[in-house]
């Protein structure tokens, strides 16, 4: 029983590329300091940390609902999944991302101030992860705007947290202005050149090496994003959050 428990928690953590999950913190750092101007002070790091929560959620279901959905074509060339390896069944990833799913929701309601973006990135993953086998230049814009919809809902959250105002006031105010979508449009279109490198990782050992490395330096994306808004403070944690990134990719943890 207790070697049965032990493999489906490692499948779970392998299903859900764990070593990726840092680049989350970095990406609503930059968010944070994009649209305050400074890193969080005191008591806003709490809000900080309930932003990178909310990413931690619909990042999770995202990465257990590909799993889930892909079990047919791992079945075929993917046997090294933790699905077709039996270690972890597609019920447990289906009831895992459903939680993270609905808690993601909450935390958009609660955190950003609005339900519907956090809608709206659902069914961005949605339609990637039945997407991205098929249709692989759709997938690529769909994986690209699933990060940019985040760092946009993340902006969001941090004017919220700042302001203290809800999103429909921010509006009303003038608030929400269209510069904020620039570090999104970024990320989103880094997001979509590591997706198409990593769409030929099956057939070239070397490409997947390329991916790997692409996806690992998100963190670095956001260290010059911070650096040219002269957060030096932030651009120091954004390589500390590298180093982790590196360091769960030595403990076997998964990038993609």
């Amino acid at each position: 029983m207790k070697n049965r428990n032990y493999r489906e928690l490692k499948g779970v953590a392998e299903s859900a590329r764990l070593a990726l999950a840092p680049t989350l913190a970095t990406n609503a750092l930059v968010a944070w300091v994009w649209t305050a101007g400074q890193i969080p002070e005191g008591n806003e790091w709490t809000g900080w940390c309930m932003i990178v929560l909310m990413g931690l959620c619909f990042y999770l279901y995202g990465m257990w609902e590909n799993d889930r959905l892909d079990v047919r074509w791992d079945a075929r060339h993917g046997l090294d999944r933790p699905v077709p390896r039996g270690d972890v069944s597609v019920w447990t990833l289906r009831w895992l991302s459903m939680a993270d799913g609905t808690l993601g929701l909450i935390l958009s309601g609660a955190v950003g101030g609005n339900v519907l973006l956090g809608l709206l990135l659902i069914a961005v993953i949605i339609f990637y992860n039945w997407m991205h086998k098929q249709w692989s230049k759709v997938a690529l814009v769909l994986m690209g705007g699933s990060r940019g919809v985040w760092a946009f809902l993340a902006c969001v959250a941090a004017l919220v947290q700042i302001s203290g105002m809800s999103f429909d006031a921010l509006i009303g105010e003038k608030l929400l202005m269209y510069n904020i979508l620039w570090y999104p449009a970024s990320l989103a279109l880094y997001t979509m050149i590591c997706t198409w490198v990593a769409q030929g990782e099956t057939e070239s050992p070397t490409r997947k090496k390329f991916a790997v490395a692409l996806l690992s330096g998100m963190c670095l994306h956001d260290a010059v994003w911070l650096a040219c808004l002269q957060a030096w403070s932030a651009c120091g944690m954004a390589f500390g959050v590298y180093g982790l990134v590196l360091l769960l990719r030595l403990l076997k943890q998964k990038v993609s």
